[in-house]
């Protein structure tokens, strides 16, 4: 009986060994995990790593447990040597699991998190960018405002429309200021990245909205200066006429040759 339970003893020290070892081991990998990446395919990559390491920690839970049930049986048969070492290691052996558990358990909602930013960030600018190098490209070609009142119009509708599409547009702006700053905390270098991108993206809006602010105002300077021509027209218009009749009262009467018999 006695050797059979010093057998045990080792055997328990040997399985306690083994989990503290895997545990080391995984705290070693855990720690050496790079910064968060912040391009989709990479923090999903990264996801993808997390994952398997918590099914693995999910995995070591069960000896873990055995360990600890079968702790107290096997402490009653060990000398009081053997039962501090044992009673050392597994409690080092909880603490450490608890701990590991612990790291995996904040990297993983950190990645999950990050996953969900990172994608709110890059579908936002895949949107806007298009739309930015169209808007610039659009406000370049546009003419200066037109004489013809109908032409003027179509003009002002054209800007009226412009102007709705960037105000549609600003709430992709807001987005990437917002979601930026937050992942450039997650990793610095590429953050910077990252804000040149949404800086980028901010200058260009407010340089598009700028300019067709002042193209609006032409535009209106324009309308108003149309509708004084018109009015001036429709002022002039009836004293010419009346000049005109003046002039034709005024006018002497043509002079008609008299015949000579």
């Amino acid at each position: 009986q006695i050797d059979a339970a010093i057998q045990r003893s080792q055997q328990y020290e040997q399985a306690a060994d083994a989990e503290l070892a895997w545990v080391a081991e995984t705290r070693r990998k855990l720690l050496a995990l790079g910064p968060i990446r912040l391009e989709q395919d990479q923090t999903t990559a990264q996801l993808q790593v997390q994952k398997a390491f918590t099914i693995d920690i999910i995995r070591h839970k069960d000896p873990m447990d055995e360990l600890l049930n079968l702790r107290e049986e096997i402490l009653g048969t060990c000398g009081e040597e053997q039962q501090a070492v044992l009673q050392d290691k597994t409690q080092a052996l909880v603490q450490q699991y608890e701990e590991v558990g612990h790291l995996n358990t904040e990297r993983y909602a950190g990645l999950e998190r990050a996953q969900a930013l990172v994608n709110q960030f890059w579908e936002t600018h895949s949107e806007l960018s298009p739309w930015l190098e169209e808007t610039q490209g659009l406000i370049v070609q546009l003419p200066p405002p037109a004489v013809d009142p109908d032409l003027l119009r179509q003009q002002q509708e054209d800007m009226r429309q412009l102007r709705e599409s960037i105000a549609e547009h600003k709430p992709h702006i807001d987005k990437l200021l917002k979601i930026g700053p937050q992942l450039e905390q997650l990793n610095a270098e590429e953050g910077a990245m990252l804000r040149e991108k949404y800086v980028s993206a901010e200058t260009a809006y407010a340089r598009i909205k700028e300019e067709v602010r002042q193209r609006a105002v032409l535009l209106d300077e324009a309308v108003a200066q149309a509708a004084q021509n018109v009015e001036f027209h429709d002022k002039i218009e009836p004293m010419l006429e009346t000049l005109e009749a003046l002039a034709s009262r005024l006018r002497p009467a043509p002079l008609i040759p008299a015949e000579v018999d």
